[in-house]
């Protein structure tokens, strides 16, 4: 499949805005807030679908804040689902969501 007509000059011009500023997936990406723990990493890629990059930074740190046992494993396993789906509201068909992420 040959590339689409332009494309470098639409690359190269992504490249020089890009380094100018940051971006949100610069500070709230899936890697910079699973960093370090791929259970996390898993739980921010399973929340980006359809959500900013800012949202599923602020819902990470909920689910990472959470009192009854921060994000892990068990402290998802143990949660309800209404629990979770309300620690998860904020990003994209967080309802979905819930039950994917409660069957993962």
């Amino acid at each position: 499949l040959p590339p689409p007509e332009g494309w470098r000059e639409l690359y190269e011009l992504v490249e020089e805005l890009r380094a100018e500023r940051d971006a949100p997936v610069d500070w709230a990406g899936c890697e910079i807030v699973g960093r370090g723990d791929e259970f996390h990493t898993l739980m921010a890629l399973m929340l980006s679908s359809q959500t900013k990059d800012q949202v599923v930074s602020e819902t990470m740190l909920a689910l990472k804040t959470w009192p009854s046992g921060g994000l892990s494993v068990d402290s998802i396993l143990a949660m309800t689902d209404k629990e979770l789906d309300t620690l998860i509201a904020k990003v994209g068909f967080h309802n979905n969501k819930t039950k994917y992420i409660k069957q993962t």
